[in-house]
C-alpha cells in the first residue's frame, strides 16, 4: 500500500513532501541526465543543439554544454503550502543518477568484453534506470496523463489515503488530487517503481553493443532517446528497445544480436532519433542534420518503416 496524497482541511497534501522552507532549491531539472548527454559531446564535452520545429541551429550553431539543455525549469519541483521542494530531484532523481553513471563509467572504461564489462547483477539498476528515463521525456507526458486519467491506479499498488488512514473515495477530491501538479510530478518518479515488478516476468536478454570501430560518425542525441518498435504506449520493462549509450555504444534488449551490427546500422539509429524528437536534437556536426534529413527524403515513407529496418538489423528476427 503506498501513501501520497491527503485532502485535509488546508487543501491538498502531497505526504511525500517535506513540509519545509527551502531558499536554495534547485530549479534546472534535467530529462537527460548530465552523465548521460556526456557520451555525445565533442572533445571539449560540448554539442550544438538543433531545433526540430524550427529547422535551425540554436544561436546559430553555438556550442553548449550538457548543463545547457534537455532539462525543464522545476520539472521534478513539489510545491505545498506555497513553500517549494525539490527533494524528488536532489534525492530520488540525483541517486538514480549517480549508481547508473557509475554503470556508464564501468562501460566506458571496458574497451571490449561480453557487454562491455555489465554484470547480470548490474542490469536490474539499467533496467529500472531505463523506466525513470522514459518517463521523465516529456514526449512521455501524454501517456503519463493518460494512465493518470483512465487507469485504476489500485491495480498497480497506488493509494490515496486520508493522513486518518483511510482511503479517499470522494469522486471530486479524488478527481482534484489526480489532476494537481504535484500528483503529476510524483507519479513520473513512482511508475518506473510501481511498474517493476514486470521486469521479472521478462526473460529478454540485455546486451551492449558496439556500432562503431575507430573513429566514429558525429555524435548526436535526441531529446527522445529510447527506440521502441511500438511507440504508443510501449511495455518499458517487457518491449524490445534500443538506447544510444554514447556515440559507439548502444543498449539492447532484446533475444539475439546480429553479430554484423555496426556503422551502418547507427545511421538509421540516428535518423530514428532525429525523427522522433519532440523539440531539440544535439550534435556535433551541422552538416550531419542535413544528410540525415536528405537520407530520409530518399529512402523512407515513415519512421516506422526506419525502426522495421532497425531492429532486423540490430536483432536476428
Amino acid at each position: 500500500m503506498l501513501v501520497i496524497f491527503s485532502k485535509t482541511t488546508r487543501g491538498t497534501t502531497c505526504l511525500v513532501c517535506r513540509t519545509m522552507s527551502i531558499n536554495n532549491t534547485s530549479w534546472r531539472h534535467h530529462y537527460l541526465p548530465q552523465f548521460y548527454l556526456e557520451g555525445f559531446t565533442n572533445d571539449k564535452g560540448l554539442f550544438k543543439i538543433y531545433d526540430v520545429e524550427q529547422d535551425r541551429f540554436v544561436k546559430d550553431g553555438k556550442w553548449f554544454s550538457t548543463e545547457s539543455y534537455f532539462f525543464e525549469k522545476d520539472g521534478n519541483t513539489l510545491t505545498v503550502f506555497d513553500e517549494k521542494d525539490d527533494f524528488l530531484e536532489d534525492k530520488y532523481y540525483r541517486d538514480v543518477d549517480r549508481k547508473t553513471a557509475e554503470l556508464f563509467n564501468k562501460i566506458k572504461s571496458s574497451k571490449t568484453g561480453s557487454n562491455f564489462g555489465l554484470t547480470d547483477g548490474d542490469m536490474p539498476l539499467f533496467q529500472y534506470f531505463i523506466g525513470t528515463l522514459f518517463w521523465r521525456l516529456p514526449q512521455n507526458y501524454i501517456n503519463l496523463n493518460y494512465i493518470l486519467q483512465n487507469v485504476d491506479l489500485t491495480k498497480i499498488g497506488f493509494f490515496i489515503k486520508h493522513e486518518n488512514g483511510n482511503i479517499v473515495n470522494d469522486t471530486e477530491s479524488g478527481k482534484e488530487i489526480i489532476n494537481s501538479p504535484n500528483m503529476f510530478k510524483a507519479m513520473k518518479f513512482l511508475l518506473p517503481t510501481l511498474l517493476f515488478p514486470q521486469v521479472v516476468d521478462c526473460r529478454t536478454p540485455l546486451h551492449v553493443q558496439q556500432t562503431a570501430i575507430g573513429k566514429a560518425l558525429p555524435a548526436l542525441c535526441s531529446d527522445n532517446p529510447i527506440i521502441f518498435q511500438d511507440s504508443i504506449l510501449p511495455e518499458i520493462y517487457k518491449d524490445d528497445f534500443i538506447l544510444p549509450l554514447t556515440d559507439k555504444l548502444i543498449f539492447i534488449r532484446g533475444n539475439k544480436l546480429n553479430p554484423n551490427c555496426l556503422t551502418s546500422v547507427r545511421v538509421d539509429i540516428d535518423l530514428i532519433l532525429l525523427k522522433q524528437a519532440k523539440k531539440y536534437v544535439s550534435c556535433t556536426d551541422e552538416l550531419y542534420i542535413r544528410l540525415l534529413n536528405k537520407y530520409y527524403e530518399h529512402n523512407y515513407s515513415s519512421i516506422e518503416e526506419v525502426k522495421a529496418k532497425v531492429f532486423s538489423r540490430v536483432l536476428e528476427i
